[in-house]
């Protein structure tokens, strides 16, 4: 009778054990963190679209697998389910390989061609730009006015203005203007654009 109570006694003892073991066990596997604190812990230092977060055992610690899509890639993001401590982050294998670029020597020689034709193209837009474009002289045609030629020309020959006109002389747009004084004539030829002062011609009606 003694025995057979030992034994039973033994038994639960060894049974309670076993389901103390178990819930210890099963408590540990549980995560202090739910899935939606995980991806809002994700969203916070990952930002992108992201799966549904996936619950392991790693080492009979729980952790955390999410999938994060960027515009660069996809990365899987591993957390710690207790504390959210990122574990690991790597790109997946399929991005990479779609990330690398292939190492053709033909395309580098198109390439190099290509820029050369375009080189080619810009030296021929800017050939005919140079030459379509005006002047500086000429620029937006700032002509200065003739009111503005004759108090130029009275600066370099006192007397009266008997004549002036605009004209092209070599590209360039002049101003010639005649002043007479008594006896003395004179001729001032001025640059319309920037008004210098090209030539002054003098005479003398008594010579």
């Amino acid at each position: 009778m003694n025995k057979r109570t030992l034994l039973i006694g033994a038994v639960v003892i060894l049974v309670v054990s076993l389901f103390f073991i178990y819930r210890t066990g099963a408590s540990s596997s549980e995560p202090k963190l739910s899935q939606e604190e995980i991806k809002q812990l994700v969203k916070e230092q990952y930002p992108g679209t992201q799966n549904e977060p996936d619950l392991q055992l790693k080492d009979g610690e729980p952790v955390y697998q999410i999938e994060v899509r960027q515009e660069n890639g996809s990365y899987k993001v591993v957390l710690d389910g207790n504390t959210g401590k990122v574990l690991d982050i790597y790109q997946k294998e399929a991005e990479k390989a779609e990330n690398v670029e292939p190492d053709d020597n033909n395309d580098t020689t198109t390439d190099e061609d290509t820029n050369t034709d375009n080189n080619q193209d810009n030296n021929d837009d800017t050939d005919k730009a140079d030459k379509d474009e005006p002047s500086s002289e000429q620029g937006n045609n700032a002509i200065i006015s003739s009111e503005e030629a004759k108090e130029i020309a009275l600066n370099q020959f006192s007397g009266t203005v008997s004549e002036l006109e605009l004209d092209e002389d070599d590209g360039t747009m002049m101003y010639e203007i005649e002043i007479v004084d008594g006896n003395k004539e004179a001729t001032i030829e001025i640059n319309a654009y920037t008004g210098n002062v090209i030539v002054i011609e003098t005479e003398d009606d008594d010579d």
